[in-house]
């Protein structure tokens, strides 16, 4: 089938796999499904002037399946051992923060049925820094005054807090991760960091985010986990976490971890000042509707003598038929 150049290419592939790759000078389309090999090289060095030095073909969803190991087979390994190879190559990859371990129980009773814990392998250090700790106090459901306000909260293992630097501000400065940790004050990882500069500080562990790795906060920083960049500097189709907003129309930005400056969005007319409102008159303070001004009401009473005759209430308003 005759195809043209422009119909053989239909759009880039935007992923964060995709864009991992561009570093390796490798590029990711979406072709015509009717497309073949020849074709695509031909429309690519046409398109954009280059020479194609090697192609792979997908089709569809269809992943690769992974193989080998991350850091290398272990030494020692035999070649024609498959169980172990594929034993170590499972437990590589929980360690390498790919998946997060679980641990299942046996159903020895209904609570226990179904019921899995984390199992604590991506953890590679015990004992916390300690310059980014802070005591933290234990309430036990009581006020200021002392009183239970809340039930059923008290006890349990001492704890102390871990600073986790939210804002990323240090821009430019390259960081390694020195170890994946255990906060018991929440449900993630937190990863630390050594700065370039000395400086030490804890953030959220992402998947895939390993120890040794070096990370980078600002807008110039790379594609890839554990960066913070803004909102606008990151490309459509990319996993973000630790998405933080600030207070005040406009400031909504997210990230890898950090935020920029606040962006008006496009189209949405600047917010006036607040000494530039007009006030309102105040109210008038509630009156009953007989007191309100330019309501005259005169309340007359009249004795019964005065009445006119027939009026409601008198004796003498008509006489009955039986006396005509």
């Amino acid at each position: 089938m005759s195809l043209h150049p422009n119909q053989v290419l239909l759009a880039p592939v935007v992923s964060e796999k995709s864009y991992s790759l561009i570093t390796d000078r490798k590029y990711t389309f979406k072709v015509h499904e009717d497309a073949h090999k020849t074709q695509i090289r031909q429309a690519v060095e046409e398109l954009f002037e280059v020479k194609v030095a090697a192609r792979e073909h997908h089709q569809g969803a269809v992943k690769p399946k992974r193989r080998g190991f991350i850091n290398g087979p272990p030494a020692g390994l035999e070649e024609g051992d498959r169980g172990a190879q594929r034993g170590l190559r499972d437990r590589d990859l929980r360690r390498g923060g790919r998946l997060m371990a679980l641990k299942k129980y046996k159903p020895t009773s209904p609570g226990r049925r179904f019921m899995a814990t984390s199992g604590f392998e991506e953890i590679t250090k015990s004992e916390p820094e300690k310059s980014l700790l802070e005591p933290l106090t234990k309430k036990g459901g009581r006020n200021n005054r002392g009183r239970i306000t809340t039930r059923h909260q008290g006890g349990g293992h001492k704890r102390r807090f871990r600073t986790i630097d939210f804002k990323r501000t240090k821009d430019g400065v390259p960081a390694k991760v020195a170890a994946i940790e255990y906060d018991p004050n929440r449900s993630a990882r937190i990863a630390l960091l050594h700065y370039a500069d000395g400086a030490k500080a804890y953030i959220l562990a992402p998947a895939r985010l390993r120890v040794g790795s070096t990370v980078e906060s600002g807008p110039e920083a790379d594609i890839k986990p554990g960066n913070a960049l803004p909102l606008a500097n990151i490309p459509t189709g990319t996993l973000v976490h630790c998405r933080r907003a600030e207070a005040g129309p406009g400031r909504a930005h997210g990230a890898l971890g950090r935020l920029g400056h606040p962006a008006r969005r496009e189209g949405r007319p600047a917010r006036r000042p607040q000494a530039a409102l007009r006030r309102a008159p105040p109210r008038p303070p509630h009156l009953p509707r007989h007191r309100r001004p330019g309501r005259e009401h005169r309340i007359t009473r009249t004795s019964r003598a005065a009445r006119p005759a027939g009026a409601a209430g008198s004796a003498s308003a008509r006489p009955s038929a039986a006396r005509r």
